[in-house]
């Protein structure tokens, strides 16, 4: 009975250990990145042990799904097919995640992991796209090499994980019963990560008063996915305000501009129009510069270099 409830976890336990390795990597790594952010290995250790209570509920919110049918699948003829469907849950899964964390050099423009300034963006790809081919185009290549690399080395450790041949089936329905609820369980505990009334959110896992430190506690899977959520609980600001019609919108700008309402000629931007200097003497010699989404590594007295 043991045997046969550990050969219907095995492939759990084990992608299980798969993405947290990778997950700890990922933030050694951009630990090791930022090193000059951290004052002492009591604030690492302490960013190591929050982080591990997200990857968990990460990997809760991940494999619950494809857990509460495994068992049974395993106990019915059907079990070659969901063998192979646990394959590509477990291969999406572990190129998603790697995806967000292989762009997590995000933090390099604006000091934090991916976020809803992410999905945000992704309103203008054209914009994106030219962005980061010409800022970042070795970062680029890089990211896409190794997602290349990694889609292939990870798909042959699903092919171990998850074997389609001399698998040890579920032997009975009781197995599968106790295999069911172990993994439901230890899941659902991962997935809220706490035994409080609330689940766990960034506010949880946040210990420092750097907003880097805080955002590399998360994964960046976990980081987009909270900012999408909260995107849900945001109310429309649009609803707050009345309806009135488009003229009558037009015409109260143009009142209220201090300028004779015959100076707006064009009809397809109403707003446009000449507002004389009052100004009339000597030009002055002033130029005005104005620059959106400046990053501060464009700003030498930031600490960039241009």
């Amino acid at each position: 009975m043991l045997t046969s409830v550990l050969n219907l976890l095995r492939p759990f336990l084990l992608f299980s250990l798969l993405l947290l390795s990778m997950l700890l990597l990922s933030r050694a790594g951009l630990v090791l990145w930022q090193g000059e952010r951290f004052t002492d290995l009591s604030a690492i250790a302490t960013l190591i042990i929050n982080g591990l209570r997200i990857d968990l509920s990460t990997l809760g919110y991940l494999l619950i799904l494809p857990a509460l049918f495994h068992p049974w699948f395993m106990l019915s003829r059907h079990r070659a097919f969901w063998l192979k469907c646990l394959r590509w849950v477990f291969f999406i899964s572990f190129i998603c995640v790697l995806f967000f964390e292989l762009a997590t050099p995000f933090i390099k423009e604006y000091g934090f992991r991916p976020n809803r300034l992410f999905i945000e963006y992704l309103a203008y790809p054209s914009e994106v796209i030219k962005m980061l081919v010409n800022g970042h185009l070795l970062t680029l290549v890089a990211v896409f090499s190794l997602l290349i690399m990694a889609s292939y080395l990870g798909w042959r450790i699903v092919d171990k994980i998850v074997p389609l041949s001399k698998v040890n089936y579920a032997r009975s329905p009781l197995s599968s019963s106790l295999a069911s609820i172990l993994l439901l369980v230890v899941l659902f505990l991962c997935a809220r990560g706490t035994v409080g009334h609330r689940p766990i959110n960034p506010s949880f896992v946040y210990f420092s008063t750097d907003p880097l430190i805080n955002s590399l506690t998360l994964n960046s899977i976990y980081s987009v996915a909270h900012a999408y959520k909260q995107f849900g609980n945001e109310k429309n600001a649009a609803k707050l305000y009345g309806k009135m019609p488009t003229n009558k919108v037009i015409s109260l700008i143009q009142e209220n501009a201090n300028i004779n309402t015959q100076s707006f000629t064009n009809k397809d931007l109403p707003s446009v129009t000449t507002r004389l200097p009052i100004y009339q003497g000597k030009p002055k010699n002033l130029v005005i510069i104005l620059e959106e989404s400046l990053g501060a590594q464009f700003v030498s007295s930031l600490g960039g270099f241009h």
